[in-house]
């Protein structure tokens, strides 16, 4: 897998202008930040992209929402480590490595 890396928000690039890029377990563990962050439906260009919405209250139906939003990615371990309701910690297992990220839920990103 093959991916631009994103920073703040937008493409990293090198002293040159050009995209930095990800693989492997990098470019996996992004993409699981990217699909957490984003509400099913509101990236125009790939409407299946995110999780589907759910209440930050239910826990057990949020950690349902996120392994089905993360289920067409390599993973093989993921849990929640902290929920607040306005950010969440979640933990991801790829290629026997193990990484927790924040994640902040937002609306549309059309």
């Amino acid at each position: 897998m093959l991916d631009a890396k994103i920073f703040n928000g937008d493409v990293a690039v090198d002293s040159g202008g050009n995209a930095l890029r990800l693989c492997g377990a990098d470019a996996v563990f992004q993409r699981a930040v990217i699909t957490l962050t984003v509400p099913r439906g509101s990236f125009v260009y790939d409407r299946a992209l995110g999780t589907p919405p759910f209440d930050s209250e239910q826990t057990e139906k949020q950690e349902l929402c996120c392994l089905e939003g993360l289920a067409k990615y390599d993973y093989k371990h993921f849990y929640i480590a902290e929920n607040d309701g306005s950010r969440m910690v979640f933990g991801v297992t790829v290629n026997d490595e193990s990484r927790e990220e924040e994640v902040r839920r937002y609306g549309s990103v059309s």
